[in-house]
């Protein structure tokens, strides 16, 4: 050995060991799953982030902590087309019709059509029966499709709103709106940035859930089925965003 070199002897005893694997265990199984699950992950994180605006997003030694911003209700962000569809062109004939349905008629659709048609013709009903039963499950379509484009944008503090406050037939005045709004940046901070009572209730009233007279805000017909659709379906409140 040179003159320089000093010799360290180490003891590799069961407590040295055992906390040696304490220190590294963690990150190489954070790692290592984090590489086998990075596809499921990768997706998680696309259809999150797709959902979501996000202003800002650090990562420390507790975790990744991201700051959202409530622009999804921003006339540039919010999703066009709530308004009730027709459920067939206005002022046209009965082959007008059927030429537009030729238009988007799709052979997925066409397959719909044969597996509908098959089951209406095994009813023991009446023609008018039949016609009227698959009017009412055409109307329960049609419900259920804009009730989940107003889910897919509203926020889940106004659904608490007008759920706890103004199902029962009753109307929030401007005070009592502004004291509720007031509320929620020390809730959701970050979240309401440059943001007032009327930006936040905009949405809502372009989108039919309520409308605004003398005795102040209150649900209309169609916001009123729309809170007791989610009500029997809370899965989807449970999904709404969260702020």
């Amino acid at each position: 050995m040179g003159r320089n070199m000093q010799l360290v002897a180490c003891t590799w005893t069961p407590k040295l060991f055992v906390g040696l694997m304490g220190e590294i265990a963690w990150p190489v199984i954070v790692l290592v799953l984090g590489w086998r699950l990075r596809g499921d992950i990768g997706a998680a994180l696309s259809a999150f982030f797709s959902r979501h605006d996000v202003e800002e997003v650090t990562a420390g030694v507790t975790g990744i902590r991201a700051k959202f911003v409530a622009t999804q209700q921003d006339p540039t962000h919010a999703e066009t087309g709530i308004s009730s569809p027709d459920l067939l062109p206005k002022g046209g004939d009965y082959e007008a019709i059927k030429a537009k349905q030729g238009e988007i008629s799709t052979e997925f659709s066409a397959l719909l059509y044969l597996q509908i048609t098959r089951q209406t013709n095994s009813l023991e009903a009446s023609d008018g029966d039949k016609i009227t039963l698959l009017s009412q499950e055409l109307s329960l379509y049609q419900a259920a499709t804009r009730f989940e484009a107003v889910r897919k944008v509203l926020f889940r503090s106004q659904f608490d709103l007008f759920s706890e406050q103004l199902f029962e037939n009753k109307a929030i005045s401007n005070i009592e709106l502004n004291t509720f709004f007031e509320a929620l940046p020390a809730k959701f901070p970050g979240a309401y940035t440059e943001w007032d009572s009327i930006k936040y209730m905009a949405f809502p009233v372009t989108s039919q859930l309520i409308e605004n007279d003398d005795s102040g805000y209150k649900l209309t017909l169609f916001g009123r089925s729309f809170v007791a659709f989610m009500r029997r379906n809370p899965h989807f409140i449970d999904e709404m965003a969260k702020i």
